[in-house]
């Protein structure tokens, strides 16, 4: 998805409405911070990790939406 795509996905939705990201291994959680990198397309081929990753030598701009910690989560 690019940033285009997700600014029509969220065009219409409540200015309130909470934006959530997936949780470590279940739940939601809530955005903590932005983080603008450059990313190497289709880099990992296993199936518990996400395709891609963070390299300084690639030229892929990405925006990745870095999930909050569980306030609640026992220390």
């Amino acid at each position: 998805m690019t940033v285009k795509q997700l600014k029509a996905a969220l065009d219409g939705l409540p200015d309130d409405a909470l934006a959530l990201v997936q949780g470590y291994e279940g739940g939601f959680s809530d955005i903590g911070s932005l983080e603008k990198a450059k990313v190497k397309l289709n880099y990992y081929k296993e199936d518990w990790n996400g395709p891609h990753e963070i390299s300084d030598g690639a030229d892929s701009d990405a925006v990745i939406l870095i999930r909050q910690p569980n306030p609640n989560a026992e220390p």
